[in-house]
């Protein structure tokens, strides 16, 4: 509500009665602040706060709002990402709530992909798969993109890739990114797989699974778990050793395992 502005012949009472409502006008806003912590119970009406008040964690992008400002107790409330508690230095995430399976055998010449969702901003210093069935002499890279807002699809340049891979050896294989850590800010990315293998087989996250039918959508068919059209993983046609340009690409979308689960390290 307009409080109204001081005219030139406003006469002294005049001009303080308009500035005393302008000041309860703001004494009577909600406080806000901006942290690199998170609010906690002390954070209450001895400190000016009351319900409403918003509190930003600028370290991790996540907002909290106060329903409840009593001295001692206030009760701040997550208003994002609330299913997700935090990143932990030096432990590995699949950045995806599904199930895995023994994957089936991936053919280079092609990156497939399979999406992530990052809750909150975090640094990652290495991407890891799980190989189940090795190629002796093969190798492999991985790599992270990020996805375009409007076709949610992989898109841009890469945001990190490791170096060569062996296939050679099965179990948990993880590399550095070349060039350093990628800090990732809160959204939809794209983890990608590509190589010269012809049978090398990867850990993925099942052929009938329902998580890129949840975050990308598509036909019937193709959302439709279990089915021979469901989808598991996109593709697309490239060269082993080199990631491009994604930038306005076309993808396959394929309905088999033949592709990795990838996860990554947070710094």
């Amino acid at each position: 509500m307009a409080i109204g502005t001081i005219g030139s012949k406003a006469t002294g009472a005049d001009a303080r009665a308009k500035i005393n409502a302008g000041l309860e006008a703001i004494d009577g806003l909600p406080k806000n602040a901006i942290s690199t912590t998170v609010p906690t119970m002390s954070d209450d009406e001895d400190d000016g706060f009351s319900v409403n008040s918003k509190w930003l964690n600028s370290a991790t992008g996540i907002e909290y709002i106060c329903r409840d400002a009593t001295a001692g107790a206030a009760s701040w409330v997550r208003q994002d990402n609330a299913d997700f508690f935090g990143y932990t230095s030096g432990n590995y995430y699949q950045g995806i709530n599904t199930i895995v399976s023994g994957g089936a055998a991936v053919v280079g010449g092609q990156i497939k992909f399979h999406p992530i969702v990052i809750k909150e901003r975090v640094t990652i210093s290495e991407l890891a798969v799980r190989v189940t069935t090795s190629e002796s002499g093969k190798a492999f890279q991985l790599a992270i993109y990020a996805a375009d807002p409007v076709t949610k699809l992989p898109s841009g340049n890469v945001l990190g890739a490791t170096a060569n891979m062996s296939a050679g050896t099965t179990g948990a294989m993880s590399g550095a990114l070349v060039g350093g850590n990628v800090t990732l800010n809160p959204g939809l990315y794209w983890m990608g797989i590509n190589g010269d293998t012809t049978t090398a087989v990867f850990q993925a996250f099942g052929s009938n699974s329902t998580f890129i039918a949840a975050l990308l959508g598509g036909t019937a068919s193709q959302v439709a778990s279990g089915t021979a059209s469901s989808v598991s993983f996109l593709g697309n046609t490239q060269a082993f050793g080199v990631w491009p340009d994604l930038t306005g690409q076309n993808f396959s979308r394929g309905n088999n395992s033949g592709y990795a689960g990838i996860f990554f390290k947070v710094a």
